[in-house]
Order: C-alpha cells, then structure tokens, then sequence
C-alpha cells in the first residue's frame, strides 16, 4: 500500500528525529509499507511476500521505546501469522531482541567513519585512496552538489540515469531495492547529491547520501560512476564528501553494508552464519560480496556488526526465498541466472553468431528450467503446458532417466531433512505397517497443506514422483526445481488435453516400475470436524490399469510437528475396473482410519477449551504455513471432488441467506 502525503510526513519526522541506523532514511523510499505504532511515536517500513514480513533495519523510535515498539510487531505477526525478518539491525540493539525471544543471525559487517572531525586524507593507510585523489584532480574533475529542490537541472538527472542504466547493465543481477535507496528526485528530502563533473560538463559519477542521527550522521547510500570513466572518480567524491561534512559538523559517515562479511567470526557460529561465510568467499560471480567489502576496506574504516533478526529459531530456505523475491526486483531466480551465467549467454546470443545462437538454443532445451526463469509468471505456465502436451504428442507420455530421478532422490532426501530440522518441523511415524514389494506402488497421503509434500517425502523415503496439480507455485521456485529432479509430474487441471497427458505419464512410469505420491483428495482438507475430503478416483484406477499397490497414508499437524501413520498395502490384483468407485470409498475409510489413529495416540482436549475462533483460526493457520502458497480458500474449495449424491452444509443452510428475519421466523437465527 503507498503512503499517502501526511503518512510520508509523518514518517519523515520520525527519520529525522529518531533514525539512529544508517538504513533508517530508506523508510521514505516507495517501495516500502508503513506501519505506525499504535502506542507511541514510531514508524517500521517493510514489505511482504508470501508470509514473511522483512522490515528494514531497527524500528524507528526513541531508544527508550524501542521494547514496547517490538512487543507490538512481534504481536502484529503472530495475529497475522507472519514470519519477522529485521534486516540489517545494529549490534547495540541485539540484546533487546534477544530479551522478547527474537533470534538474531550475523548479516554482515557496515564500513563507518566513525570520526569525521578528526579524519584526514594523510597518512600511509591513504595512500591509494590519495593517490586516485590526485589523479582525478589533476585531470581537471571537479565535485559539485546538485541542489533539486532549489533549481531542477534536466540535464544533470539525464545524466544520473545514464550512469545508473550503464551501471545496472554491467551487472549479473538485476536492479536491487528494499535495502538501496533510489534518486528520489520527485519528492523533496533530506537527500543530498553530488557529483564528479569533467570540463566538458560529462558527469563522470555520483555519490547521493541519506542522513541519520538527527543529521549528525551521512549514508552514501549510492556510489555509481560512469563506464570507462577516469581514476579516482570515487575516491574524489569521497574526499570531498568528507570536507563538507567536516564543515557541516556531521559527526558520521556510513560507507553501507558489506552482506556476509565476516558472518561466521562469532563463537560457535548457527549454520545460517555459516552459509554466509561460503557465499562471501565462493559465489562472488553472482554478486560481488567480496569486492565490494574490499572496495569500501581501502578507505580504512571501523567495522560495525550489522544482524538479520528473525521470529523463528532458525532461517529457512522459504524465508531467504522470500526475502529475495523482495530485496531483487526478479527475486532469487535472479541469483540461479547469474550462477548459470544465462545472462552472458543472452548478451552473446544479440551478436547474430549463429553458432553461438545454435548452441544456445541446445543449452535452453536442454535447461527448460533455466529458460522458464527469464518468462513471467503468465508466460511460464502457459510454456510449460504447451510443452508437456508437445511431449505427449511425440511419445505418448513416456517417463525417462527413471534412474537418474532415483539416484537425484537419494541425494536429496538428507537435504530435505536438514531443510526442515532448520525451520523448526518435527516428523514421527506412529505406525508403518506397508510391506516391501516388487511391484509399483502408489502413495496416498492425507492432504493437509503446509510441509505435507516434504512430510509424505520424508515418511516415505523411498524413490517415487509426486504428482501436482495446479502447480502455479512451483514453476518459477527453487523448490518446484528440486521436486523436478527428485521426479515430478505436473498438470493444470483445468485443461482436459493436459490430464490426459499426465495420466499416460503416470501409467507409463508405473509400467516401468516407478512409484507415484497421489492426493487423492485434489485439495487440502479444510473442514472444521472431517478425517478427510471425498477422494478422485484416479489413484485406484491407475492401480487397478497398472497392477500397482496402493499405501494409505494419514499425515497429521500441530503447530510444527507433523504425525504420519503408514497402512498396509492394498493390492487390486482381482479387481475390475467397473468397481473403482467403490474400492475408492473403501480406500478413503481405510485413510481416516489411518488419521483417527493418529488423534487417539495425542493428548485430548475438553471441549469447553475450544476457542469459539478455532476454525477461523486454523484456517488462516493452513494458509500461513507456506509463505509462497498464493491458493485462496476459494481455490481449495474448488479443487476438492464432490460426489454427484452428496450436499454439504452451506447447501442445506442456503436458503438462511434468502430469509428477511421477522418475529415469525427469529428461532432458524436461535433468537426469539
């Protein structure tokens, strides 16, 4: 939601008189949402995605109230049930994060002059930067302050977005935001410009800066220079930036953030810490961590430990996934183009060389995933589609490289495990009674939302494809990847051409001895006191066609631990295909069975300890769960399979939506 005038205002007057981060000014930037303290003066900027709420930096408060202040977000979340993320918090601020049950993993380290009044441009630990200094002086640059909001100059912001493009396009990612300010040439601030100029009046590079500490402190927040511009650009603007701020009796200077730098220093560092230290020494192809931290080194700052601060015990891969698809214009899809370098081969496909174009065309048939990640959302499921049913077309829906998908399964199963120990889940079997055999099985699991894919992975362990429907999630996600190497078939149910391919898909890969997860239910069971929905009968079915076994599954969930309770297998050896509808309801009581087990073996509650909201609030529990799950409610009520014979509730009470009440009629409403 964009703030309105008076909420920017208001906003700007708290940046101004109680942002004490260097990242406090980067509330005022459009792509961020505003939320006010309902108890005191203060302002939090975030965004959202999925169910992950990533706010920049520390709140924005008196130091006195920042408690109060976080007590009141760590509420918001927990009745909106997101997921917190302080990006980029200081050190000094940790404690009280700690103190309310926050978790806070080390992000990175900031470059701060810390003494501007007592910095000098002499000395040996200078030398380079005063050494670039002169040659920039000497070939005749100059640094002025551009001034918009005294005079606007069209010229110099053509300028400005000139270098910006040039800058933009030398890098292997795409635009950052969230945590990078822009111009903001459109609304008058505190925003200070300035600017290395030629005697041509080229400008050569640009530094913008944000202040902090009620104007005591500067950011510069933006540092970009024109290509093939001359040395010492940057360190001229640095030096000059800093005699003015001398002048001007600012106090200190900000170089940014270097993210993961020195991440793992700490005693007993958290695996996230330790991830970081890896992506700061090896994955600076993607983005230049390393450099960029070597770059702002050579101006001999202090170095301040900055924090990522979460709600959660640990950070998860959704959460990161998440957090990028805000912090990136085009989200961590971005990051797997730079690491495969598809941005290279597009740049090297514009040339026309047609042997470059021909091998470029083999590279993306062979990666689909990595093509897919350069299309929009609408553009990706309907190239996906139109692919799988071209393969249909070609060879009637046969599987290949079962093996390859067996062996990928295996590798994966540990990550999986790890995956979801890190972000707090707990599986435990409560029974498995299925049997070892050589025929194909089928796997059919209660659906319950959530890590229930993960759950039916893990419970299962064995190599089997996952059938989805509906997929949309999964087409431009690091998780529908890795499903896809583990073995996955996919379809959108609303295309007839597309299911057909997909249960010859099925077939063939259970003929060739493969196994299959299917959720018979379609949708995830949201009724507020059934076991289980109706089932499809497609999983009997292709039992029955393919001599296959079929295993029930009953997967369960309380908050973070998850229950499975294994069946025995059913064999349909001696079944006709005319009896799949009543086999399919035998399967289905077999399934809630299989749940009701699981809710013996759990302690009981009373009712009178049943909150009147307890279906309101599971509900929003289920779609809280995976901070990338954009089905509504109305989309699950859609996808559930409803028997021609049978009425639910909202059917029976319709009529009550048609009814004027009156004195006669007051006892259907239970007044009188």
């Amino acid at each position: 939601m964009v703030a309105t005038v008076d909420e920017w205002e208001k906003a700007l007057e708290y940046c101004r008189r109680f942002g004490r981060n260097s990242v406090s000014y980067l509330t005022l930037e459009p792509d961020k949402n505003l939320y006010f303290s309902e108890k005191i003066e203060g302002v939090a900027s975030y965004c959202i995605s999925g169910r992950v709420m990533l706010l920049c930096g520390d709140p924005i408060c008196e130091e006195n109230n920042l408690r109060f202040f976080l007590q009141e977000l760590i509420d918001y979340a927990k009745i909106n049930r997101y997921k917190l993320m302080f990006l980029f918090t200081l050190a000094e601020t940790v404690s009280t994060y700690r103190e309310l049950g926050l978790s806070p993993f080390k992000i990175g380290e900031e470059a701060v002059i810390g003494n501007v009044q007592g910095w000098t441009i002499a000395g040996r630990k200078n030398a380079k930067v005063r050494s670039a200094w002169h040659s920039a002086e000497n070939r005749g640059l100059t640094v002025k302050e551009y001034s918009p909001w005294i005079c606007r100059d069209l010229e110099i912001e053509r300028q400005f977005n000139e270098i910006s493009e040039q800058w933009l396009a030398g890098k292997s990612t795409a635009k950052l935001q969230f945590e990078v300010g822009s111009l903001m040439l459109d609304r008058q601030c505190d925003k200070r410009y300035f600017y290395t100029v030629d005697s041509n009046g080229i400008i050569q590079g640009f530094n913008v800066i944000n202040p902090y500490m009620s104007g005591k402190g500067w950011i510069i927040d933006v540092m970009r220079r024109r290509m093939g511009c001359p040395h010492g650009v940057m360190e001229q603007l640095f030096h000059d930036i800093m005699e003015i701020a001398k002048k001007e009796g600012i106090e200190q200077l900000s170089l940014g953030a270097s993210p993961f730098y020195n991440t793992a220093s700490g005693e007993n560092p958290k695996f996230f810490e330790n991830a970081g230290k890896f992506v700061f020494e090896h994955l600076n192809h993607i983005y230049g961590f390393k450099p960029l931290q070597e770059y702002k080194a050579k101006f001999n700052p202090e170095w301040q430990e900055l924090y990522l601060v979460t709600n959660t015990r640990n950070v998860s891969f959704s959460m990161v996934n998440s957090a990028c698809s805000i912090i990136d214009s085009e989200g961590l899809i971005d990051y797997l183009r730079a690491m495969f370098g598809i941005h290279k081969l597009k740049e090297m496909l514009t040339t026309g060389q047609d042997k470059i174009k021909s091998l470029y065309h083999k590279f993306m048939q062979l990666n689909s995933f990595l093509y897919m990640l350069s299309l929009d959302q609408k553009s990706c499921e309907e190239y996906c589609r139109r692919k799988r049913i071209d393969r249909f077309k070609e060879n009637k829906g046969g599987v290949k490289r079962i093996w390859l998908h067996s062996l990928a399964h295996r590798i994966l199963m540990p990550l999986l495990w790890l995956d979801q120990y890190f972000a707090g889940n707990r599986l435990s079997i409560i029974k498995n009674l299925r049997t070892k055999t050589k025929k194909p099985v089928i796997f059919c699991p209660t659906h319950i939302g959530g890590s229930d894919a993960e759950m039916s992975l893990l419970t299962i362990h064995d190599p089997c494809w996952m059938v989805v429907g509906d997929p949309r999630e999964l087409y431009r996600n690091f998780d529908g990847a890795l499903l896809q190497i583990n073995g996955a078939i996919m379809f959108d149910t609303q295309y007839k051409e597309d299911r057909r391919a997909a249960k010859a898909k099925m077939i063939d890969l259970l003929k060739k001895g493969g196994n299959l997860i299917m959720y018979p239910e379609g949708a995830q069971d949201i009724s507020p006191n059934g076991l289980l929905n109706h089932l499809y009968a497609g999983a009997v079915e292709l039992a029955i066609t393919c001599g296959a076994d079929i295993v029930p599954i009953a997967l369960h969930r309380d908050k973070n631990k998850y229950y499975a309770n294994v069946g025995a297998n059913i064999s349909y050896e001696e079944c006709d295909y005319s009896e799949r509808y009543k086999l399919t309801n035998e399967l289905r009581d077999r399934m809630a069975t299989l749940k009701w087990e699981i809710i013996e073996s759990l302690p009981s509650i009373k009712r009178q300890d049943v909150k009147d909201t307890a279906y309101d609030d599971f509900l929003q529990d289920i779609f809280a769960m995976d901070v990338s799950y954009t089905w509504t409610l109305d989309d699950v009520r859609a996808s559930m399979f409803k028997p021609a014979d049978f009425v639910d509730a909202d059917e029976v009470y319709s009529f009550m939506d048609r009814i004027k009440p009156n004195n006669n009629n007051a006892f259907l409403f239970g007044n009188r």
